[in-house]
């Protein structure tokens, strides 16, 4: 086997493997495609829809006057080791409320939550549990945004449409007690329910980045499809070359 082509199938074979290990850390993949429910396309926990709320057009829709949310039967996040959460959604917060997009566990378990603060200035700020509280960081005003959340040991990391945008050496923690991981609302009898749509949630057992996370890598499928349609060019090549 010719030298070049040997390192081709070396090549491949590591992204192959790399966008396994990539799939193998995202835990719960939720695209609202399924209009009949809150479905979990990795895993198996589905949600159940609250006090009227919605799915159409690919979105969770999702309205704070009408205390709307998604309830779950267990823990999605993990309660120890590292982890991270990716939001895409749109909503404009109260500013005399608070709101969370995600939410699970208990106030001082420590309990943990993606959503703002209405009496910070900028107004409303993001707030990332108990362990972190507000971060003087502000809740994009318009549009559909991407919130990605990371925290493990060596620190915690937030990026809003893949930007940096909060950085601390401080972990996370959730703790083991208190409610079901809830999409839209917060954990025990608080309510503090966001107003919006929510047009995906993924959660990941491992710490990711905007550049490691799965959303960014092809299914392995299409990985294997390049590695044939490389191999065979490169193959083609070669035989043309020793055709003279």
């Amino acid at each position: 086997m010719p030298k070049k082509f040997s390192s081709l199938l070396a090549i491949m074979g590591t992204l192959l493997v790399f966008s396994s290990v990539a799939r193998a850390s995202l835990i719960h993949d939720y695209n609202f495609s399924n209009s009949s429910g809150v479905v979990d396309t990795v895993g198996s926990d589905n949600g159940t829809l609250m006090n009227g709320a919605t799915i159409s057009g690919g979105t969770l829709n999702l309205n704070s006057a009408s205390s709307q949310y998604v309830q779950f039967n267990s823990y999605l996040l993990p309660t120890s080791g590292a982890y991270s959460v990716e939001i895409t959604a749109s909503g404009v917060p109260s500013t005399s409320a608070y709101s969370e997009m995600i939410s699970q566990g208990s106030s001082g378990g420590p309990g943990f939550y993606i959503g703002t603060n209405p009496t910070t200035s900028p107004s409303p700020d993001i707030r990332l549990g108990d362990s972190l509280g507000t971060i003087n960081v502000a809740f994009p005003s318009s549009g559909s945004n991407t919130f990605l959340f990371s925290s493990s040991a060596s620190g915690s990391d937030l990026w809003i449409n893949g930007t940096l945008v909060y950085n601390t050496t401080n972990f996370a923690t959730i703790g083991t007690g208190g409610t079901d991981t809830r999409f839209g609302a917060q954990f025990q009898s608080y309510g503090e329910y966001f107003n919006g749509s929510i047009a995906s949630v993924m959660i990941y057992n491992t710490a990711v980045t905007p550049t490691t996370a799965t959303s960014n890598v092809p299914e392995p499928p299409m990985w294997a499809v390049m590695l044939v349609g490389l191999m065979g060019f490169s193959f083609a090549r070669f035989r043309s070359r020793n055709a003279f």
